[in-house]
């Protein structure tokens, strides 16, 4: 990873925001190499890390991660970046008494936003264009230079993408059609611009989470019955060989990991550990109800906040190391519905205020000590 040298620094004029997330204001303000570096390393030197490059609120690039908040404006998308070195936060504008408003200003991202993902040093995102298409946006590390690639789809062929990711140079993404009446996942060659069409399913049926290892894309395929009854299975995808292998099929499962030999999967009642080469589950954890479950290639991450009846409990992240053991519990201070667990890389834990529209992070060198402050990221003002 090439190192931002000091020519490179960009001098930010940025409008106060109130911590309170209050409206802007015309004040403008220094930024200085201390506070916020911006990203300008070109590519990424391993973007083949599990789960790095998908689509969603927060998404890592090589030294720091871009995040989508209100600002303080109503509905408004405005693109923040995060500085793992500093911790502090800054909306994505170089341009002086900007009001971060409108689509002059490079943090403004349109209101049809549904995902957006660092890779190989631009941020891509999705979003509709005037015929309710859903596109594809490509834009510089800084905010500048949008520009539409490619329509994924009209809203003839479907109702929305749910989900994408990046992974060697392919994306991966899937579409629910209208009334969930079938479920398609699409593989784009980002070289050669070909489409190619891996699953279409039809009836009650979703895919609820990609996962992408080595040459391998994992999915899980969920059906739900006429009486409600829901079911899922775990595919693998080899992206060299076109194969698709069933692996898990049964109960209901709502997320799940990979590693190298495991798939560690969360149903209505526990967490299981599945060996791939045997085909043998475990229970790893057991009377906890829809745990989200995520790892970085150091630990396994295990966020439950109800029992396996349904009932609240406290919220607590587990970790564990690759023996299963639980090496720390985590503590969280409200529901999943109110602060979303964005689980980050190897450096942070992140929390989403979903009303606030607030980040807290935790640094991972935490784990296994008594400091576990949760901190807010601060925004410079």
């Amino acid at each position: 990873m090439e190192k931002i040298t000091k020519k490179y620094i960009i001098v930010l004029y940025l409008i106060f925001i109130a911590v309170t997330l209050s409206a802007c204001t015309s004040t403008s303000k220094k930024v200085t190499a201390t506070d916020v570096k911006w990203d300008i390393s070109g590519n990424v030197g391993d973007k083949w890390k599990q789960g790095q490059y998908q689509f969603k609120a927060l998404t890592e690039s090589e030294n720091g991660y871009y995040y989508v908040n209100s600002g303080g404006l109503g509905n408004l998308n405005i693109l923040y970046f995060f500085d793992k070195l500093t911790g502090k936060s800054a909306v994505v504008c170089d341009q002086a008494n900007c009001k971060h408003n409108d689509e002059k200003c490079p943090a403004y991202l349109p209101p049809t936003l549904t995902g957006l993902c660092y890779y190989s040093g631009y941020i891509y995102y999705l979003s509709k264009d005037e015929s309710q298409s859903t596109v594809l946006n490509k834009m510089d590390y800084d905010g500048h230079n949008k520009k539409v690639i490619m329509t994924l789809f009209n809203i003839n062929e479907a109702y929305t993408a749910s989900l994408l990711t990046f992974h060697r140079d392919n994306l991966f993404y899937t579409v629910i059609g209208q009334n969930n009446e079938n479920v398609k996942l699409y593989r784009i060659d980002m070289e050669k611009n070909e489409k190619q069409l891996l699953v279409d399913v039809s009836g009650n049926v979703y895919i609820t989470e990609l996962k992408c290892l080595d040459n391998n894309i994992y999915y899980n395929l969920t059906l739900k019955a006429g009486d409600g009854t829901m079911t899922s299975t775990i595919y693998q995808y080899n992206i060299e060989t076109g194969n698709t292998t069933k692996l898990i099929d049964g109960e209901y499962c709502n997320s799940y990991t990979v590693t190298k030999d495991y798939i560690y999967y969360a149903t209505n009642h526990n967490v299981n550990k599945y060996e791939i080469k045997s085909g043998i589950s475990s229970t790893l954890l057991d009377d906890v109800k829809w745990g989200q479950l995520s790892n970085d290639g150091m630990h396994l991450y295990i966020d439950v906040d109800k029992n396996s009846k349904g009932e609240d409990i406290p919220r607590n992240i587990f970790v564990y190391d690759w023996d299963d053991n639980v090496i720390d519990s985590i503590q969280v201070w409200q529901s999943m519905s109110k602060l979303i667990c964005l689980f980050g890389d190897t450096d942070y834990l992140f929390l989403k205020d979903v009303i606030a529209n607030e980040i807290y992070y935790f640094d991972k060198t935490k784990i296994g000590t008594s400091d576990h402050d949760w901190l807010k990221a601060e925004v410079i003002k």
